[in-house]
């Protein structure tokens, strides 16, 4: 009676405000978040050893490239014959923001600061500036995930048991801490180093282009919808001209371009990925210049951008999505919350410059919210699915849910159950995302089996 007291109010609260539903759903990730924790995952020690020497050669090689290149722009390198320990010595250390700032403007760059951003949208046609990302690149990762990943191994277990967080972020999607094994880089010799133990196969599955999926849902784009339903449809004898249809970036490279998809080439695919996950959420011709640039080293002049935007938008492109942001503009100009159609209520910050509450994270939250509560939904599915080998008896006599990777979900199965699993895993994902969306015409997934991370294709 005295929970009745308690829950019943709660109960009655939570559907007054319409969130039930949301509840509903975080109440069902609470189990599959518990066992992503206890069983954790395989790291194999001689496959990290491997990787983290061969990233620590990378960075001393590049070390000594950078003060050769350097020395003529600061004289006390040529002391001691200018090596990285006597200039380090001496008080130049590539480590040090300040000192590496301070010699790069010596040597002629024009930049304020050493982060990748500025090294790139200010310096990328100097020969040093590839170098220094690189090396930069490969300290970042071994801090991240050389002797210190090693730490977090069980004694007991041989495995690491992170930590999964359903609510620390504001789309309620998974995070991971201690360690953070979603920050693993995507890299095939970092996640060989993720494998399974004898007798066992990985089996992984993600959601392909679930945001784009998800936001031409929300802006009843029928353009960006049609490529999904397409993909569903594909026979395996299919053309090339067919595949491409079923591609959101070979069908985007061709409404920038002008060219039919069968002329579309690889580049010009690879050139349309910044504008579909940039523009997508309203991205400016400006930041979309810089974010072309820093995540995927592809450049484009100040016209191009205005240009590929336009394009973009226009009603040969995705006219749904210009509609959805304007609409969306006006609705959250005063409104502090944007309602998802998971039955999410986010809060949003009031941007004084624009004196507005809807800036670019109202059109985030209504895609990257209903996409995280589709996985929790899938996930909930498959644990209760693999119950049966939860308990302490029949633990790892089963498939066991080990991971979630942002759109990815990790299993380890006993290997004459792998298939099996790989078959599960698909559908019950696939049919996560569909209660989300109410329809099973957009979502495809396909499962995997491996004997490491890194066998995701």
């Amino acid at each position: 009676q005295a929970e009745d007291g308690i829950r019943d109010p709660m109960v009655t609260e939570l559907k007054k405000k319409s969130l039930w539903s949301a509840f509903s759903i975080e109440c069902g990730a609470i189990a599959p978040a518990g066992e992503f924790e206890l069983n954790g995952m395989y790291l194999d020690r001689d496959e990290h050893k491997l990787v983290i020497d061969d990233l620590r050669i990378t960075a001393a090689n590049l070390q000594s490239e950078i003060w050769h290149d350097l020395a003529p722009h600061y004289p006390q390198m040529h002391l001691d014959g200018g090596t990285p320990d006597s200039c380090i010595e001496r008080g130049v250390n590539l480590g040090s923001h300040k000192q590496l700032l301070a010699i790069l403007q010596k040597a002629g760059l024009d930049i304020d600061a050493t982060n990748k951003a500025e090294l790139k949208t200010k310096a990328l046609d100097h020969p040093i500036t590839a170098k220094i990302l690189k090396y930069k690149e490969a300290q970042k990762r071994d801090d991240s995930f050389g002797d210190s990943l090693l730490e977090w191994i069980h004694p007991i277990t041989g495995r690491i048991h992170c930590d999964f967080n359903n609510f620390f972020t504001v789309t309620y999607r998974f995070s991971a801490s201690h360690p953070n094994l979603q920050q693993i880089p995507r890299g095939k010799a970092f996640r060989k180093m993720f494998k399974v133990q004898p007798g066992f196969k990985k089996v992984l599955a993600d959601y392909s282009a679930i945001e784009m999926i998800g936001a031409g849902f929300v802006a009843k784009d029928e353009r960006l919808l049609n490529i999904f339903r397409k993909r569903l449809l594909l026979s395996p004898n299919a053309t090339e001209g067919e595949k491409r249809e079923c591609d959101p970036h070979y069908v985007t490279a061709g409404i920038v371009t002008g060219k039919s998809l069968v002329d579309v080439v690889k580049t010009e695919r690879q050139d349309a990925k910044p504008v579909n996950f940039g523009f997508v959420y309203g991205q400016s011709a400006n930041g979309f210049r810089t974010f072309a640039l820093v995540q995927y080293d592809i450049a484009f002049t100040a016209k191009s951008a205005v240009d590929v935007r336009d394009k973009y938008f226009s009603d040969e492109g995705y006219a749904g999505l210009a509609r959805w942001h304007k609409a969306s503009k006006y609705a959250y100009k005063s409104v502090p919350e944007v309602r998802t159609i998971a039955g999410y209520n986010i809060p949003l910050s009031y941007n004084p410059d624009f004196d507005s509450f809807a800036g670019p994270a109202v059109l985030n939250y209504q895609v990257q919210s209903p996409c995280a509560a589709g996985n929790k939904r899938a996930l909930k599915l498959l644990w209760k699915r693999y119950r049966p080998y939860m308990n302490k008896a029949a633990r790892w006599t089963g498939p066991m849910l080990t991971g979630t990777v942002h759109d990815e979900n990790h299993l380890d199965a006993p290997e004459h159950m792998a298939e099996e699993a790989a078959i599960h895993l698909a559908h019950d994902m696939k049919e996560g995302m569909d209660r989300i969306f109410g329809c099973d015409d957009l979502v495809h997934v396909e499962g995997e089996v491996g004997d490491s991370w890194a066998d995701k294709s």
